[in-house]
């Protein structure tokens, strides 16, 4: 009795995928059990902290945080830092224990991530993140002669409300040497830099936009010494597209390009 080849292929086939499905639903599932070092990091994190969030992958990474504003930003903060120690294929991180109650069931729901993106990387910020949809005209000459008059604090800049609002929880990164990256929400700035001992972090307790683009950045301190920093400004070029560019206010010859990351490009993501 002979098959046809056609037939044979396709009955072939259809047996691999059978013995496929399997296979794949079980990576699915993942029996949770951390390992000796995610275990090592709880039991050394964990002892009193307030709005405390730890995550862990199935393949081993793990990251926690502590003294946010709420347990929820703890969660998402634990997240970030997990993430930032993935790699390509592996499974993703889950947030396992908040204030001190774990949040995972026994056996959960996995996935294989596609891409991870490990700050400050323009070109994974854009792919992993993705980009913002701002659009700006510019307003470059307006804008410095802003800060010409000494219009330079919360008190005396008009706030532009929508403006605000489109930078909230956006990262500004400029493509330069480093990717210096500056990130905007409701507690206050920051600007991040990469240096041969990491990433370099100025944090800033208030912030402002005007109509005419001119940010301003108030009360900045290095996050490793508190050493004060002051005022820094910048000015905010035509957007579209997640492109824009930046300048100096007081030097318009300054011009770097920058991209408008739909997220928070200072710590680690994944897609």
């Amino acid at each position: 009795m002979t098959i046809n080849k056609t037939l044979f292929f396709v009955i072939s086939l259809l047996a691999v995928l059978v013995m496929t499905v399997p296979s794949v639903q079980a990576q699915d599932n993942w029996n949770v059990t951390l390992t000796s070092r995610q275990a090592e990091g709880l039991n050394t994190a964990s002892r009193g902290r307030k709005n405390f969030a730890m995550a862990i992958s199935p393949d081993g990474p793990w990251g926690w945080s502590e003294g946010m504003r709420s347990a929820k930003a703890a969660e998402i903060r634990a997240l970030q830092f997990c993430r930032g120690f993935m790699r390509k294929g592996q499974r993703d991180c889950l947030v396992y224990m908040v204030n001190g109650k774990r949040t995972l069931a026994q056996t959960v729901k996995t996935r294989r991530v596609a891409a991870v993106y490990k700050p400050l990387n323009a070109k994974l910020a854009t792919s992993v993140i993705g980009l913002s949809d701002l659009r700006f005209a510019g307003q470059l000459d307006a804008a410095r002669a802003l800060l010409d008059q000494g219009v330079n604090t919360p008190e005396s800049l008009k706030q532009d409300r929508k403006l605000r609002a489109a930078l909230l929880g956006r990262s500004i990164m400029l493509t330069t040497r480093y990717n210096p990256t500056f990130f905007f929400d409701e507690t206050g700035a920051s600007r991040s830099m990469k240096s041969n001992n990491g990433i370099l972090k100025i944090n800033y307790s208030s912030w402002i936009v005007t109509s005419e683009g001119l940010i301003c950045m108030m009360n900045g301190r290095w996050s490793t010494t508190g050493k004060p920093v002051g005022t820094s400004c910048l000015v905010l070029g035509p957007a579209t597209g997640g492109k824009t560019e930046i300048y100096e206010p007081r030097n318009p010859k300054s011009k770097r390009k920058a991209i408008v990351i739909a997220g928070d490009a200072r710590y680690g993501a994944v897609r």
